[in-house]
């Protein structure tokens, strides 16, 4: 293990006041994550809030985490089309052609921390959510990596996010 912390387990010579000190500093860093987390439950049950958060948690594959990151990190979610808020994520795909010549597609950019909170919903709306399934297994039938489908799914989720946010109604399984 090179330059990485092991884990105490591994590491034999370690003293026992030493354990009890790392074991004491985990246990409080758990109940700072525990005040935050009651903080953030606290600020989520304001009205505003927690209405946009229910619509958003109402689509199969968003929890109340990943909404709540969507809601902090895309405000642009109620005034921008669909394509610019793929591109904002970073999953639209973009071209690389000069003339005749087509290039490879890729995406780029974007907002990492909610590309990443994305890509979990994505991997739990296929799941779930039997609409994206049905898209994420037609993809891979097709031949596409797992991967690039799970960026399709990815994408489609965001068209969905941002179609519940603006009509301002729960997500409906026959409308997706």
């Amino acid at each position: 293990m090179t330059k990485c912390v092991k884990p105490l387990v591994l590491i034999k010579t370690i003293t026992l006041t030493l354990k009890e000190f790392i074991s004491s500093h985990i246990d409080f860093l758990n109940e700072q994550i525990e005040v935050v987390q009651q903080e953030i439950n606290e600020l989520t049950a304001q009205s505003e809030m927690r209405e946009k958060v229910n619509l958003l948690t109402s689509i199969p594959g968003i929890g109340q985490q990943t909404a709540l990151m969507i809601l902090t990190l895309l405000p642009e979610i109620a005034s921008s089309e669909n394509k610019s808020l793929a591109a904002l994520v970073g999953v639209a795909p973009f071209n690389r052609d000069s003339g005749k010549f087509r290039g490879k597609r890729f995406i780029q950019g974007g907002r990492k921390t909610l590309r990443k909170a994305l890509y979990m919903a994505a991997v739990a709306a296929v799941r779930w959510n039997k609409p994206l399934a049905d898209f994420y297994h037609r993809l891979r039938a097709k031949g596409k990596c797992r991967k690039v489908a799970i960026v399709a799914v990815m994408h489609k989720l965001v068209a969905i996010v941002s179609s519940v946010y603006k009509r301002k109604s729960p997500w409906v399984e026959n409308l997706a």
